[in-house]
């Protein structure tokens, strides 16, 4: 309904940046850690980032900003979704506490939402899958994240420990039971997106 959509797989640092305060609706589904979110070459090795604020404690080349940007540069987004592990938490380094989220939203974003903790990408799938059936079904986005979370159920959160099994002599990952993914919100929930 007179939406932009831009889909990207593996976009570029200054690509996924200009993306957030041109589209509507912007979601992102990739890797993040606290704070920011993180691009990955085809070796796996770190080039760029997304980070809340520049006195954050981390030296990562290439890396744009949240914090920089001018007041309402992202009043053209709508609905922001971090969907990558961390990106909803905040950092906190020798410089101070920073959110990727709340900076989202302080430079105008309508509503901001990111994950906390670590997740698994199957998590964010089915999650995102159940938030646009909402939607096109012509809810708000506080029942579109009502929706997602119930449908997902207890989700099976991966707390980043392992403990030693001596039956099959190998480490496993410890899990912390949550309904639906454990996010961190800010922003006007009452939108209706109206993507019928």
């Amino acid at each position: 309904m007179g939406y932009n959509v831009d889909a990207e797989t593996n976009p570029t640092v200054g690509g996924a940046f200009a993306q957030i305060g041109l589209s509507d609706i912007y979601i992102y589904a990739g890797h993040g850690a606290e704070g920011r979110l993180e691009f990955y070459n085809y070796n796996n090795h770190l080039y760029g980032a997304i980070l809340a604020n520049e006195n954050m404690d981390l030296n990562i080349y290439n890396s744009m900003y949240i914090n920089q940007q001018q007041n309402n540069k992202f009043a053209n987004a709508k609905c922001v979704l971090y969907m990558a592990c961390e990106a909803g938490a905040t950092y906190t380094g020798t410089n101070g506490s920073y959110n990727l989220v709340d900076e989202t939203f302080n430079k105008g974003a309508h509503y901001v939402l990111g994950i906390t903790t670590k997740i698994q990408s199957f998590q964010v799938d089915d999650w995102l899958g159940f938030f646009v059936q909402r939607l096109t079904e012509g809810y708000d986005i506080k029942e579109c994240v009502r929706f997602a979370n119930e449908q997902s159920g207890v989700l099976q959160i991966p707390t980043g420990q392992y403990i030693y099994n001596e039956v099959t002599q190998t480490y496993e990952q410890i899990y912390n039971p949550h309904n639906g993914l454990p996010i961190h919100h800010i922003g006007d929930d009452t939108q209706y997106l109206n993507l019928q």
